[in-house]
């Protein structure tokens, strides 16, 4: 018996069951309330899908579109909460044996509100950095679950489905084995009066194979640059941060809970970074400025705020 194998069947009685989803959302570190029924098309369970030519994978086995939306600005940072039993400091997220890469997709809501079709863009994603699996990190404190990614800073005004997931490789040493685990939110996003669509062209249903070298691969082989699944991320989405580095995934403790929310849509508020613009400072790697921007413009010691587009610009060292 190979020695992943050993490790799978050892450990089966313990991992069965550690599996994971989303149950909430934060935008601007603010907490816009459980998810679950209301924004969230979140599954009845959190196991995972093995069939990549199910349809199930565009937005899990509970793909039926609500009433709620998360209300939000093109260029506002979105945090999704991972967890496996209860969003508690004490919940796991997820066993520890799975590895993987972790990914963010959009698709405009007005092609089809289920998001059948090649109309969806990857707008983040993040496998490794050095040997380092996005899920561990993920996964491990002070991150905890919490998923970081930015709104496309010129995306245009509309209702959107945000896609986020994870893969699980630890058994992806057989076909069809790889575990997916999609999770779909609902938001509305506010965009400028120049903004543009999303370009689409990607199909959940039949876009990944299940021997793809990134879904049907060896973890325990020693696995290195590895290449995330399906398209590239698109050209106009703000700059990729790695889970874990500041604004990428951290956990801070300036989340807070909205005084806003309703059963139906979640308000949002228009500054970030628990400041007033220019009156507070931004963390390293988080964005400071760009057109319509009203969060944090100041940039830590050793960092300046370099612009990357007009929409964005960002606090690098």
């Amino acid at each position: 018996m190979r020695f992943s194998n050993f490790i799978a069947v050892a450990s089966f009685s313990s991992i069965a069951t550690a599996h994971t989803r989303i149950g909430k959302v934060w935008v601007n570190a603010i907490d816009q309330g459980d998810g679950a029924g209301v924004y969230i098309r979140q599954p009845p369970t959190n196991n995972p899908l093995l069939d990549v030519t199910s349809t199930d994978m565009i937005c899990n086995v509970n793909n039926n579109p609500l009433s709620g939306y998360v209300n939000a600005k093109s260029g506002d940072t979105i945090t999704l909460q991972w967890f496996k039993e209860n969003m508690d400091p004490s919940d796991i997220v997820i066993d520890a044996s799975h590895v993987g890469p972790v990914t963010v997709y959009m698709a405009d809501m007005s092609l089809s509100a289920t998001g059948q079709g090649a109309i969806w863009t990857k707008v983040y994603q993040d496998g490794q950095v050095g040997s380092s699996w996005a899920l561990t990190r993920l996964r491990e404190d002070p991150v905890h679950g919490k998923q970081v990614f930015t709104i496309p800073p010129k995306l245009k005004t509309g209702t959107y489905l945000v896609r986020a997931e994870i893969i699980a490789l630890h058994e992806a040493y057989d076909v069809g084995k790889a575990q997916f685990y999609p999770s779909c939110s609902q938001f509305k996003i506010t965009g400028p009066s120049d903004g543009v669509a999303l370009p689409g062209g990607f199909n959940f249903a039949g876009g990944y194979s299940a021997t793809d070298p990134s879904i049907h691969i060896d973890v325990y082989a020693g696995v290195t640059n590895y290449k995330v699944p399906g398209p590239a991320v698109w050209s106009n989405a703000a700059p990729v941060i790695p889970i874990g580095q500041s604004g990428g995934g951290t956990n801070p403790t300036t989340f807070r809970t909205s005084t806003t929310k309703s059963a139906t849509t979640v308000a949002v508020p228009t500054t970030t970074g628990g400041g007033s613009g220019s009156g507070c400072v931004a963390d390293q790697f988080a964005q400071c400025g760009g057109s319509g921007w009203t969060g944090c413009t100041k940039c830590p010691s050793g960092t300046t705020c370099q612009a990357q587009n007009q929409w964005y610009s960002q606090c690098l060292p």
